[in-house]
C-alpha cells in the first residue's frame, strides 16, 4: 500500500491548513503514512518514490461533515413538498420499497464520487447496523453516528440496551471507524431516550449529533405541541399522549436535557 511506503510528493502549491500561507514549488516526504518533512524548494534529495505533482495544488482532504449515505438510493425519487412532514412521509414510503442491494450499490457509487472530489473524512448517520460492514470498504477516515429514533418513553431503555450491545461487539472492530451516537431530532426522540443516549455517550466518551432547528414545524411542535409534526407522529404510532411541550426553542430544550456539551448540531436553520 502506498500509505505504508516512503515517498516524495513534488508540488506547485501546498496549502498546509486553512489559516496557513501557501508554500510554492516544494516537496514533502511521507513515511509510514505520515508527513515527515516539508521543503519550500525541490533541491532536497528525494526519498523513496517520486510522485511529480509539480503542476498541481495539494491541500488537506475535505471532510463531509454530515450525510445520510444510506439514503443515496432515493436520489430523484422524492419531490419537494411544501410541508416538511409531507416530505418525511414520502421519504419513509420510498425507503420502505428499496432493496438492500440497490441501497448498497448507491452507497458505493456516492462514496466514489466523494473520493474523486477530494473527500478523505466522512461523518455519517447510520440507521441500519448491518450497513457498518459496507463503510469498512470505503477509503475514508470515518465517524459513524448510530442513529436513534423513539418518541415513546417506553422505548428508551430497550433501545439504549440494543445500542450498547452493538457497541460492545464493534467498538474496536474497524480501524478507520470511530463511533458516535445520534438521537435523531427533538421531535423524534423522547427526553428519556435523549438522557439514555447521553449516558452511553459519557460512558464511552462518544460525541453526540442531532438534527436541530431544521424547519418551522419543529419549532411549532416544541412550542405548543401542535402542527404537522404531531399529526405525523400520531400517524406513525409514535406520539406520546402524555407528552408536555417544553415551550422552548430546540437549543434551549436540548440544553435543559444536558446534552449540548458534546453535541454536533446539524442544520440550525432557525436558531
Amino acid at each position: 500500500m502506498l500509505t505504508m511506503k516512503t515517498f516524495t510528493l513534488r508540488f506547485r502549491v501546498l496549502l498546509p491548513t486553512a489559516n496557513s500561507r501557501p508554500i510554492e514549488n516544494g516537496q514533502l516526504i511521507v513515511e509510514q503514512g505520515r508527513i515527515k518533512e516539508i521543503f519550500s524548494d525541490t533541491s532536497f534529495p528525494v526519498k523513496g518514490e517520486l510522485i511529480d505533482l509539480s503542476d498541481c495544488l495539494i491541500c488537506p482532504g475535505f471532510v463531509n461533515a454530515h450525510c445520510h449515505l444510506s439514503l443515496s438510493v432515493l436520489k430523484d425519487r422524492i419531490s419537494y413538498r411544501d410541508q416538511f412532514a409531507d416530505w418525511v412521509r414520502s421519504m419513509i414510503e420510498e425507503n420502505k420499497i428499496v432493496s438492500q442491494a440497490n441501497r448498497i450499490f448507491a452507497m458505493h457509487a456516492q462514496a466514489k464520487i466523494m473520493s474523486r472530489s477530494g473527500v478523505t473524512g466522512l461523518v455519517d448517520f447510520i440507521s441500519q447496523e448491518e450497513l457498518a460492514a459496507e463503510y469498512v470498504k470505503f477509503p475514508f477516515r470515518q465517524t459513524l453516528f448510530l442513529e436513534v429514533l423513539g418518541f415513546l418513553p417506553s422505548l428508551a431503555v430497550p433501545m439504549a440496551e440494543t445500542l450498547e450491545s452493538f457497541l460492545k461487539k464493534n467498538l474496536n472492530k474497524f480501524r478507520l471507524i470511530k463511533w458516535g451516537l445520534a438521537p435523531h431530532a427533538p421531535y423524534s426522540v423522547s427526553s428519556s431516550l435523549f438522557r439514555e443516549v447521553k449516558r452511553l455517550a459519557n460512558r464511552y466518551k462518544f460525541p453526540l449529533s442531532c438534527h436541530v432547528a431544521e424547519f418551522y414545524e419543529e419549532l411549532q411542535f416544541l412550542k405548543d405541541g401542535s402542527g404537522h409534526m404531531k399529526s405525523l407522529l400520531i400517524e406513525l404510532g409514535m406520539y406520546d399522549d402524555k407528552w408536555i411541550p417544553p415551550a422552548e426553542s430546540p437549543v434551549r430544550y436540548l440544553d435543559s436535557l444536558g446534552v449540548l456539551d458534546s453535541l454536533v448540531a446539524v442544520h440550525l436553520n432557525l436558531t
